[in-house]
């Protein structure tokens, strides 16, 4: 029944670690007790792309269905994500992109819950309220300033540069070395 399946939706958020999101409908249509943000989008979405069924259906942009005793054959192309769909005509291609998914109504504006994957890295991105065309010019920016911040060090790479500690980012506010971690 719907009232299960949002139930069920409701619980794995909260199991995924969504803090601010709730499910009213299944369809995703404003309603007042329908919400999320940004943040619990893209654990979701990070989530979501960990299952390769997903990662290939969201990759897909087109798919060759065949004749059958009620429909002839045919193919359906993705049209609405325009990271997507290569072609001259297509100002907004970004050729790291592998999905996610588009969503627009009048309350929410233009939304994209994106990803790409470039030299071995993954990335999710999330626009909200955005406009029809801007929303895929403001999710290339964040992927690429994703891409432009990260740096992949191997293990040997880190011996060689021989440092005393290590910092990084997206630290729990609750570390008391606030993202330092001292090696030795």
């Amino acid at each position: 029944s719907i009232p299960d399946f949002l139930d069920l939706m409701n619980e794995a958020a909260r199991v995924m670690g969504c803090t601010a999101t709730h499910f009213a409908n299944p369809h995703g249509y404003h309603d007042d007790n329908h919400y999320t943000t940004a943040r619990d989008m893209g654990i979701i979405a990070r989530e979501a792309m960990e299952n390769s069924a997903f990662r290939q259906i969201a990759a897909t942009t087109s798919y060759s269905l065949p004749r059958s005793n009620l429909q002839r054959s045919r193919t359906l192309r993705m049209t609405r994500n325009l990271l997507m769909v290569p072609g001259e005509d297509n100002s907004y291609y970004y050729g790291y992109a592998n999905g996610i998914k588009t969503g627009n109504h009048s309350q929410a504006g233009y939304c994209f819950v994106g990803s790409a994957y470039r030299n071995g890295v993954s990335l999710i991105s999330v626009v909200f309220n955005s406009g029809r065309n801007t929303v895929w010019s403001d999710t290339r920016k964040l992927l690429e300033y994703g891409f432009s911040q990260y740096v992949s060090v191997s293990p040997v790479d880190l011996y060689e540069m021989n440092p005393l500690t290590l910092e990084t980012t997206g630290f729990s506010l609750n570390d008391t070395n606030l993202g330092r971690l001292p090696l030795n």
